[in-house]
């Protein structure tokens, strides 16, 4: 009977060992693959391990989703070729670059331009993320149009901030960051800074001044997708940890705007202090 207790003992000890040792392999493995240049991402988010852990601070097992609604009625989009080159719209060139270079599923960007700009459209897209996000995911939106005080011009008609402020309390997500290049864009804040889950809110000018609709949105997606700006916005303006935050390109881009002219003054809001650790993807050009 002795015998058989220090048997099994033994065997319990050798059985713990080899699972400290798999244990142990399996993690070097991974730090070793991230060192390597091969991304690993286990909960298949479009977001490696190592960056969810040391960068954007999310857990690397719990899927973080990201949704994209793009707004902007000013463009139709033209298919047309000339010397086999496609004229794509503003939209059309941001949706590329998210789905291709931060890696977010086409299905999860949403491109809403010129007569499909309309309010209907926006909230029945409002309304069909929030059937889909959890706690752990993140919603986009990026406006680029003609605004007055308290709201933004969609396709033939207005829509207020107060009721968009209705329409994103359906969601319910880690974090809502809007982005709104239009005159008076300011004018959101008060309106959007709060709601059912934490928000960060940039806009190219205050509520009192007129924009430039289409620069401040150039330059914002600048900071993540060319090599220079992309070091600028992160090392003099950030963190300089190798990525650029939501608040590094919204620096970037005002420091762009305040070179063109001081009268314009674009503004963030974020009340919960998250845009420095906020990132769009991990992305970084080489």
């Amino acid at each position: 009977m002795k015998l058989n207790q220090i048997f099994i003992l033994k065997l319990f000890f050798i059985l713990l060992i080899c699972v400290s040792l798999f244990s142990f392999f399996k993690n070097l493995k991974g730090e070793l693959s991230e060192e390597q240049g091969v991304k690993i991402d286990k909960d298949g988010d479009g977001l490696s391990d190592y960056f969810e852990e040391h960068i954007s601070l999310t857990d690397p097992k719990i899927p973080n989703y990201r949704y994209i609604i793009l707004i902007d009625p000013l463009h139709i989009p033209i298919f047309k070729r000339q010397k086999l080159k496609i004229y794509d719209t503003p939209v059309s060139k941001i949706a590329k670059f998210l789905n291709l270079k931060e890696k977010i599923p086409s299905e999860n960007i949403i491109k809403l331009e010129g007569n499909k700009a309309t309010i209907y459209n926006l909230s029945e897209t409002i309304f069909k993320i929030a059937r889909k996000t959890s706690k752990n995911d993140f919603v986009f939106l990026f406006f680029i149009s003609h605004g007055e005080k308290g709201k933004i011009f969609l396709y033939k008609e207005s829509l207020s901030y107060e009721k968009l402020n209705k329409w994103l309390d359906k969601i319910q997500a880690r974090a809502i960051i809007i982005g709104i290049h239009a005159c008076y864009s300011g004018s959101a804040i008060k309106f959007l800074k709060s709601g059912t889950s934490p928000r960060i809110i940039f806009t190219s000018s205050s509520e009192d001044q007129t924009s430039i609709p289409h620069h401040p949105t150039r330059e914002f997606f600048k900071a993540f997708e060319e090599p220079e700006s992309h070091l600028f916005a992160d090392i003099r303006l950030g963190d300089g940890n190798g990525y650029v935050s939501i608040k590094e390109a919204f620096l970037y881009a005002k420091g762009k705007m305040k070179r063109i002219t001081d009268s314009i003054t674009p503004q963030l809001s974020d009340l919960q202090n998250m845009s420095h650790f906020l990132y769009l993807g991990e992305y970084v050009p080489e």
